[in-house]
């Protein structure tokens, strides 16, 4: 399944530079299960995607061709809020200490529950032309 709604890229940069390297490398390992970043990533993407959707009761990856430049950011910060979280959690170790990752994590939920709360609004679709 392609990913639609933000890059891993974007992903990277709300982690903050400490995240773990696994989340760059080529071979990144769940439960006796090896994958590359890239895939486990991209998996994440794909369930964040469906909450968004989900949450939102609007299908916005369908819609997403038919958005403007700027109202796809929308969608972007609370995808790659939702995986940043997760490539947080995956591996603390980097980061200065564990507060300053649940910051991030605090910080990253914060800014989807925000991004959520306009994209539930029947004003802000209107907007952005997906009802």
């Amino acid at each position: 399944m392609a990913v639609t709604l933000t890059t891993s890229f974007a992903c990277l940069l709300k982690a903050g530079k400490n995240v773990s390297p696994d989340m760059t490398s080529s071979s990144i390992v769940y439960s006796n299960v090896t994958s590359d970043a890239d895939t486990v990533i991209s998996e994440w993407i794909n369930q964040f995607e469906g909450e968004v959707n989900d949450s939102t009761t609007f299908d916005w990856v369908t819609a997403y061709s038919s958005l403007g430049t700027i109202d796809k950011k929308l969608l972007d910060g609370a995808v790659s809020s939702l995986v940043a979280n997760e490539m947080i959690k995956h591996d603390m170790s980097g980061y200065t200490s564990r507060g300053e990752a649940e910051s991030l994590i605090n910080i990253n939920l914060d800014t989807y529950k925000r991004q959520i709360r306009e994209l539930k609004d029947v004003n802000t679709q209107e907007y952005m032309g997906a009802k």
